[in-house]
């Protein structure tokens, strides 16, 4: 995310908190910079300094849950490169549980494609993934972790029908299952 030079760290987290919990009561459509600004009690120009819009607020809250997930989780995972063990998507899923209601607002704005790509940033992190990385396990992990994601949010828009170790334990079969081997409904 491009941001103005002048961008200050305080300004930004109170301004991204308050549009994040605005979101929570409000349409996204509805709410404009004015109200944000008013609301956050912060000038036009400390705004303008730090954003360039809604989205850019979105976008700035998503680098902070993608920064502060890396330094929680990453440290707990194993050495290796598996990440999509039980254990793991565990504490994934944890994680943004304590975020539910943040990124229900965010999808019910209409920015999920915002917290997938940050997702997909927060894996490749997770992994140290480099930019010369495989092409091929590239897409595969975007392709695991676009189900992932999308499984964790009907879950949280559901009202956790399961537990959140049932969860788990149902996605990790499913990434580790052969995408040949036919799915059983019962």
């Amino acid at each position: 995310m491009t941001l103005p030079s002048n961008d200050n760290p305080g300004i930004r987290e109170t301004v991204a908190k308050t549009f994040v919990e605005m979101l929570k009561n409000m349409p996204y459509e509805a709410i404009t910079i004015p109200d944000i600004i008013e609301t956050a009690n912060v000038s036009q120009a400390d705004f303008d300094r730090n954003y360039t819009s809604k989205r850019s607020i979105i976008m700035d809250f998503l680098d902070h849950l993608q920064d502060e997930a890396s330094h929680k989780i990453a440290p707990q995972l194993p050495a290796s490169n598996v990440l999509f063990n039980e254990e793991n998507l565990l504490k994934i899923l944890a994680y943004y549980q304590q975020y539910k209601e943040e990124l229900l607002a965010i999808d019910q704005a209409g920015l999920s494609d915002l917290l997938y790509d940050k997702t997909c940033l927060l894996v490749e992190d997770l992994l140290t993934m480099s930019e010369d990385a495989d092409k091929v396990e590239r897409f595969r992990l975007f392709f695991m972790t676009g189900g992932l994601l999308s499984t964790f949010m009907q879950w949280i828009h559901s009202e956790n029908p399961v537990t959140m170790e049932e969860l788990a334990t149902a996605q990790y079969k499913m990434v580790s299952q052969s995408l040949e081997i036919p799915l059983s409904f019962k």
